[in-house]
Order: structure tokens, then C-alpha cells, then sequence
């Protein structure tokens, strides 16, 4: 069994926040969409949105490509995902911490393996992309990082 992005009761407490979230905008929440949140939760390496549209159309087969891009707007407006950068999503897990923070999403070279940090918006974190784009006032939200994690390191 392939570990997930996010453990099972992360993956519980993803899910109903997004139904949260559609209830608090006053949407409807279908079985389709929780179908969709569900789909981000159990991932196990981030996914494209023809991706999640397969994998949720096991269970829901009327499901059409609006609602995942629909979905995926709305929980990336709300920083419950974020875009790794190669148009593919993961589910956000720490999605309480968000107000002064910086999400870093690390993948590693050779394996393809992929976590998630949550870093306190530093003094040092701004000097660091202040040396880095000197021109302007930078606010980071979600920094990506590739390298090699320990694992791969090691061999």
C-alpha cells in the first residue's frame, strides 16, 4: 500500500473543511465534489486535474472536468491545496497554521518523494528572498524546494 501526502485523520479533517468551506460560500455540496475532496485527501503524490477527475470517477461516473476545476479554484483561494509547479495539486496539511506562515513543499530528485513544511515567516526567511529578488517587497506563501531527502542521500 502507497503512503498518502496526508495520515487518515488528516485526510478526515481535509475533507470537512472543504465541505466547510462549499457550506460557508453557500454552495451545494454534491457527492461529486466531497468525491473530488476526497480524491486530493488520499493521494498519495501530488495530482493534475484530469487526474483527480479519473480517480473520482470511479465512484462518481457522471462527473465532469467543470467540477474538478471548479474545486480545485475554490480550495486553492481558501490555501486548502497548494500548486506544486507542474500544474498538479496536494491537499494542504497544515492548513490551521496558515496566517503568518510560509508552506514549503519539498521533492526529492530521485525519488519523487514529496512532504509538506510549515515555516514561521522569519526575519531570516525575508532577508534570504530580499538577496534574492532585491527590487521588491516579497510576501512568500509557498516556496518549492527540490533536492534529495535522506533517503536518497544515503545511497
Amino acid at each position: 500500500m502507497k503512503s498518502t501526502i496526508l495520515n487518515t485523520a488528516a485526510q478526515a479533517d481535509f475533507v470537512a473543511r472543504c465541505c466547510e468551506l462549499v457550506k460557508a460560500r453557500q454552495g451545494r455540496m454534491t457527492k461529486a465534489r466531497k468525491v473530488v475532496f476526497e480524491s486530493l485527501s488520499q493521494a498519495s503524490s501530488p495530482l493534475g486535474a484530469y487526474e483527480i477527475l479519473e480517480t473520482a470517477r470511479k465512484r462518481v461516473a457522471s462527473l465532469d472536468a467543470a467540477t474538478v476545476y471548479r474545486s480545485i479554484e475554490l480550495l486553492e483561494s481558501e490555501g486548502l491545496i497548494h500548486e506544486s509547479n507542474d500544474a498538479r495539486w496536494i491537499p494542504c496539511s497544515h492548513f490551521s497554521e496558515h496566517r503568518n506562515s510560509v508552506h514549503v513543499i519539498s521533492r526529492c530528485q530521485c525519488c519523487d518523494t514529496l512532504s509538506e513544511q510549515c515555516v514561521e515567516n522569519s526575519e531570516a526567511l525575508q532577508k534570504v528572498l530580499k538577496f534574492s529578488n532585491k527590487k521588491s517587497d516579497f510576501e512568500p506563501r509557498l516556496i518549492h524546494v527540490f533536492g534529495l531527502c535522506r533517503k536518497c542521500q544515503s545511497k
